[in-house]
């Protein structure tokens, strides 16, 4: 298991010893098709927010080297790496501009603040601009806009 910063953890017992064969490789497939369905959904995402979707598809399989994203809006983003491409999406801009792009104006970033409409009321969370703001962006999103 690998911990975020890529320091290894070991776990203190054998998971295939607690669950039965037939769950534990069920638990593995289902982890494999999340993934996949992610990546689905992430490029379906992009054909939404940018003209040149196809480059940006063949850029996140190594295919383009830099990356010019030319988005619906008329704005545009240059990456030179895939490194500074997710970066972007996890800065605070980029999540602005993702969402104002999907037109999803479920919640606004300012500040180290994500400010959330939900059920007729304004609820407020505070990020740590040390972590990946997709991260607490995809928790209040499961949590409050998917439910």
């Amino acid at each position: 298991m690998k911990h975020r910063n890529g320091v290894k953890l070991k776990l203190d017992f054998d998971p295939k010893k607690n669950m039965s064969a037939f769950a534990y490789f069920t638990a593995k497939i289902n982890r494999k098709i999340g993934k996949i369905i992610d990546k689905i959904n992430d490029l379906l995402s992009i054909r939404k927010i940018a003209k040149n979707w196809v480059d940006v598809a063949l850029f996140r399989v190594g295919a383009k080297k830099t990356l010019k994203i030319k988005f619906r809006d008329g704005k545009s983003a240059y990456f030179k790496n895939m490194k500074d491409y997710f970066e972007f999406w996890n800065s605070e801009f980029g999540q602005n501009e993702l969402s104002k792009q999907l037109k999803t104006s479920h919640y606004k970033i300012k500040d180290s603040n994500i400010e959330l409409n939900y059920q007729n009321k304004k609820l407020y969370f505070y990020y740590d601009t040390n972590k990946q703001l997709s991260n607490s962006i995809g928790i209040i999103n499961e949590n409050f806009v998917e439910e």
